[in-house]
């Protein structure tokens, strides 16, 4: 099979039923059957315990699963996200978990944005969250104008620019604990001179629970200043 024109890259821990949803969504927007641009999915198992995405998931000729070592908690996905870019050679990258479902094809959207090497497309990303009485509330965790804070789970990128910053640093994976590797990477992405944009009309719904729903660590916080040298400026996180 001919390499992909763009790889969906992803880190997994624990989460089979919000994953087997999107894959089946990515199915149902005809994501793999495109004329003319071909897309896989590549995905890192970051050592799940309970629900191994090899096991849960059907044999899908545009699946690619790798599988780390087993491991009781969760860090911050780094190393994942960094195996799971280089499971495939596409010139795009898109950046995403099991999590984050697309109620329209938002993938053709962001492709036809990126024009050179150095463009990062940002769909917003809007949470539904539950409140004490199970009613839901939605939420913007990532929008242009309500918070325009930048995540790693709603960026399509070339793979150029991935590997020209280095991909994720692996040290807030090494601390064991969760947060701030979406800081450090977009901060990085701006040493590079990105370009970023933004979908004005399409965006990804959170659609199960996940892991960044914990606080983050004061471990990577540290470490992120003693990088960056300041906090990061976003007023909350999943």
């Amino acid at each position: 099979m001919d390499e992909p024109h763009v790889s969906i890259c992803m880190p997994y821990f624990n989460r089979i039923k919000p994953l087997l949803k999107t894959l089946r969504m990515y199915e149902d927007h005809g994501y793999f059957e495109h004329k003319h641009i071909r897309v896989n999915v590549c995905i890192c198992d970051d050592g799940s315990m309970y629900e191994p995405a090899a096991k849960g998931t059907p044999e899908f000729p545009w699946l690619k699963i790798k599988t780390l070592p087993k491991k009781p908690q969760w860090a911050s996905p780094s190393l994942a996200i960094n195996i799971a870019a280089t499971m495939s050679k596409s010139p795009l990258i898109l950046l995403t978990s099991p999590e984050i479902y697309h109620p329209a094809p938002v993938l053709w959207e962001m492709v036809k944005q990126i024009k050179s090497i150095h463009d990062s497309v940002l769909a917003p990303t809007l949470a539904e969250k539950r409140n004490e009485d199970r009613t839901i509330r939605k939420q913007w965790v990532g929008h242009p104008v309500h918070r325009p804070a930048k995540y790693w789970w709603c960026q399509l990128l070339s793979r150029h620019l991935f590997e020209k910053v280095g991909g994720f640093d692996i040290r807030y994976t090494d601390s064991g604990k969760l947060g701030w590797d979406d800081d450090d990477f977009c901060e990085r992405l701006n040493e590079a001179n990105v370009n970023w944009k933004w979908l004005d009309d399409q965006y990804h719904v959170v659609h199960g629970m996940t892991p960044h729903r914990v606080s983050r660590s004061g471990t990577n916080k540290k470490l992120f200043k003693r990088i960056w040298g300041k906090d990061d400026t976003r007023d909350g996180i999943l």
